[in-house]
């Protein structure tokens, strides 16, 4: 069994950039009940991220960045699910999938200023169904400082119904390097396959370590 916090973050004092914004980890440690952060920081000012909770059992999908973010200087503006869903199990199995996590509750908000933007007695926004699994290593290369590395993948399903998910994110996760490649892809409902629309890569190494968060509101 190997944690998978070890798989998210590059060396000390560096960062991954590739073909669009760098991407800075920073992992901060578990409190006395063992919750803890992962910060994914696309800005070197700190004010724009992904926030993935942690604890003992699980890595969380929580909050991220909307448009306004890039120009919150004070990171005020944002998304976050109401309850966080579960992304990855913590104790990962070298070889063995992880066991897939499905969930109807994703209900969201919009802050802005950290002030929730859904109208009171409103209902809230939605991704639909969910579902998230982990699967690897598999032996890809990433080109670049990375190369040919164990990678885990991380499978972010939703605009789900009844079982079947409009939307697809991937992760993949080198251990030493953290985020090495991101893609999105959407169902092609003729074929049952996805059709990939955007592919992120993270395969250099550069220096700087992950500036300080800017998170006004938590």
């Amino acid at each position: 069994m190997t944690d998978i916090l070890d798989w998210f973050a590059p060396p000390p004092g560096q960062h991954m950039a590739g073909n669009s914004n760098p991407v800075w980890t920073l992992v901060t440690p578990a409190d006395s009940r063992g919750h803890g952060r992962i910060w994914w920081l696309k800005s070197s000012a700190g004010n724009v991220w992904d926030v993935m909770p942690y604890d003992d059992l699980y890595v969380y999908l929580w909050a991220t960045e909307i448009p306004s973010s890039w120009t919150d200087t004070t990171g005020a503006s944002y998304k976050a699910f109401l309850d966080p869903i579960p992304f990855v199990e913590r104790q990962v199995k070298r070889g063995t999938p992880g066991m897939p996590y499905s969930s109807s509750q994703s209900t969201y908000q919009f802050f802005v200023n950290c002030h929730s933007q859904t109208p009171q007695g409103q209902p809230m926004p939605t991704v639909g169904d969910v579902r998230t699994q982990l699967v690897g290593p598999f032996t890809l290369d990433h080109g670049g400082d990375v190369g040919s590395q164990p990678t885990l993948v991380v499978s972010y399903q939703w605009n789900g119904l009844r079982s079947t998910f409009g939307k697809r994110e991937q992760f993949y996760l080198c251990r030493g390097y953290g985020l090495v490649r991101w893609d999105t892809s959407n169902l092609d409902p003729v074929s049952g396959m996805y059709v990939e629309q955007q592919q992120v890569v993270f395969n250099t190494l550069a220096v700087g370590a992950a500036p300080t968060p800017v998170a006004a509101c938590f």
